[in-house]
């Protein structure tokens, strides 16, 4: 449980990650050493060695990607998918196309942690959804543009 074996991600967490229902909790580190969390919704599994995620340009998680290059990602959801993912993370994409005020950021996996309990069951993971019709459709363009086969071209 508190072991980080390599990867890849199994296939229950890559078809996970390639639906667009996930919400994850992504950890990076500051220039201090201090831990930073953030919830990221847009995120895509491309493969079981690599996920891909849209941050906002200005985010400290972003900053402290391009400083450090380091991840932890929590999943957790039904079907008691409960992993935690290390990687290293480079942005790919200064300002994405379907959304300029994303940046694309690509993470190799370095190894996988089971964080599933032998007596509790995760049922149900964090749920978000946009306040406004038009942000769901711009939401969606930047999660086909992650899944995209060009979207580092």
């Amino acid at each position: 449980m508190d072991e980080i074996t390599p990867g890849p991600l199994d296939e229950r967490v890559v078809g996970f990650l390639g639906r667009r229902v996930a919400t994850v909790v992504v950890a990076t580190v500051d220039d201090s050493g201090n831990p930073w969390t953030t919830p990221v919704n847009i995120i895509a599994s491309i493969s079981a060695s690599t996920i891909r995620m849209a941050l906002e340009r200005r985010s400290t998680a972003l900053a402290n990607i391009e400083q450090h290059g380091r991840v932890m990602i929590a999943v957790l959801d039904e079907g008691n998918i409960a992993v935690g993912i290390s990687g290293h993370a480079t942005v790919v994409k200064p300002a994405m196309d379907s959304n300029p005020l994303m940046a694309m950021v690509e993470v190799r996996i370095d190894g996988v942690k089971d964080d599933t309990w032998p007596d509790v069951i995760v049922c149900q993971g964090i749920r978000t959804r946009p306040r406004h019709e038009s942000l769901s459709l711009s939401l969606r363009d930047v999660f086909l543009e992650l899944k995209s086969d060009a979207a580092t071209s």
